[in-house]
């Protein structure tokens, strides 16, 4: 069997296709073995109709292949969904609690301040570190807002490419399904990279799951 993935799909689709042939009415089965004549003992079939039969149980297992691959890429992507919305609500929270601490921190800074103004002097050295930490402090926090946002967009990106990718699967198959052209090479480009896919997921034993 040759070693690469295409080579191994080709095999398979020149694979010849053993016909059957009745025993004819004239053929005298005690003098002449009808199987070495390629004759067969079982009634032979209409030639149309075995060929219709075939084609059919072809596209039965075809499409089921199809749906399963379908399912599970629908699965995948719903998988990346919850997993990423997860960590937005995640994002959202920590968003809320950092606002929240912050709108007590600036309470209390500013109750410091007015009550420093009360009884200090305005010359005094504590209104002057007071403004020094007030431009840290806002600093942090766009530092932290920046942060923020990066996750978020980091989230938003990764759902996006999710979406995508399956997207981009769906008009694959959908074009390997149509049957209003000859689809050969295409169909054989996508078995080649699924059976690739499946090798480089597989175990190190070897065994394709």
């Amino acid at each position: 069997m040759p070693p690469n993935g295409r080579a191994k799909v080709e095999a398979l689709l020149k694979k010849p296709r053993v016909i059957k042939r009745s025993i004819p009415a004239l053929f005298d089965a005690t003098t002449r073995s009808p199987i070495f004549f390629g004759y067969s003992f079982e009634k032979q079939k209409n030639p149309v109709d075995e060929a219709l039969e075939s084609e059919s149980a072809l596209r039965t297992k075809e499409d089921a292949i199809f749906d399963m691959k379908i399912k599970y890429q629908n699965d995948k992507l719903q998988s990346t969904r919850a997993s990423e919305r997860g960590k937005l609500q995640a994002l959202t929270q920590k968003e809320s609690g950092l606002q929240l601490k912050r709108e007590k921190q600036w309470a209390k800074r500013q109750a410091d301040l007015e009550r420093a103004k009360k009884e200090l002097d305005p010359s005094d050295v504590f209104f002057k570190t007071n403004a020094s930490q007030d431009i840290k402090t806002r600093d942090q926090e766009a530092f932290e807002d920046a942060e923020l946002r990066r996750q978020q967009q980091n989230i938003d990106a990764r759902m996006l490419a999710a979406e995508q990718e399956c997207a981009q699967f769906l008009e694959q198959v959908a074009a390997l399904r149509c049957l209003d052209k000859p689809l050969g090479d295409l169909r054989l480009t996508f078995h080649v990279e699924e059976l690739e896919r499946k090798r480089s997921e597989a175990p190190i034993s070897g065994i394709i799951r």
